[in-house]
């Protein structure tokens, strides 16, 4: 197996995954996917922000704040005033979604399990350090892939 075939194969298991859990209820009957990976990059991202999730996705801010809008009004997202600065407001998670993330984390513990059962510490560390060089190369936007 390559390892392209490996990753494509990791992210099919997690969209399935997830769409699965939208089936049974939770925030995703409340919205499209896009929305989900939303939630996804304010849950992951620090001191979340409007202007900070336009830097990372590299789109306008006015296209953010759309898509924030919408998960304003869903109740799933709330702004919170900075206590340093009254002009930046902070997006997080409500209970609600925090909830349901934490039913994500629990299925991806029991997998991270079973993976740590079933190599060594050292094969685990390397798939990690591969797995780091996969998230930098995304990150950095350097993923221009040859497919000759």
């Amino acid at each position: 197996m390559t390892l392209l075939k490996a990753v494509n194969d990791y992210y099919y298991a997690t969209v399935m995954n997830e769409l699965r859990r939208a089936g049974r209820g939770g925030i995703m009957t409340k919205m499209s996917y896009n929305n989900l990976l939303y939630l996804d990059l304010i849950e992951m991202t620090p001191d979340c922000t409007v202007s900070k999730l336009a830097e990372i996705l590299r789109v306008s801010k006015s296209a953010v704040t759309i898509r924030v809008g919408e998960l304003l009004k869903l109740g799933l997202v709330t702004k919170e005033k900075s206590p340093e600065d009254g002009r930046v407001h902070y997006l997080r998670l409500n209970s609600e979604a925090v909830e349901d993330y934490r039913a994500y984390d629990n299925w991806l513990a029991g997998a991270m399990a079973a993976v740590e059962k079933s190599f060594t510490p050292g094969e685990v560390e390397t798939f990690c350090t591969v797995l780091d060089a996969i998230r930098r190369a995304f990150i950095e936007g350097s993923t221009e892939v040859n497919h000759e």
